[in-house]
């Protein structure tokens, strides 16, 4: 629900293909997910400073580290970490 929310205001056409079942079929895909949870993270960060997280009580730390967990697990499954591990080297 939280990676729904903030892949639709972010308007993330990747992010809805994952939703609706999709996997992540190369690099350039990998590397355009591991952007959005960056992307997530900041635009997570200004909508709980403006109180606009009532559907999250735990807060944004709290959602994006989960989410963190899920995203590089799952492109670690799929083969595709160097991706994740280079994106986060950028941030």
């Amino acid at each position: 629900m939280y990676f729904q929310r903030f892949s639709q205001e972010l308007s993330n056409p990747l992010a809805l293909s994952l939703l609706s079942g999709s996997d992540i079929a190369n690099a350039e895909q990998a590397t355009t997910l591991s952007l959005l949870f960056w992307a997530i993270v900041a635009k997570s960060i200004a909508a709980e400073k403006c109180n606009e997280l009532d559907d999250f009580p735990e807060g944004a730390e709290f959602w994006n580290e989960k989410l963190m967990n899920s995203i590089s697990g799952y492109l670690e499954r799929m083969g595709f970490d160097q991706q994740w591990d280079e994106v986060v080297d950028s941030q």
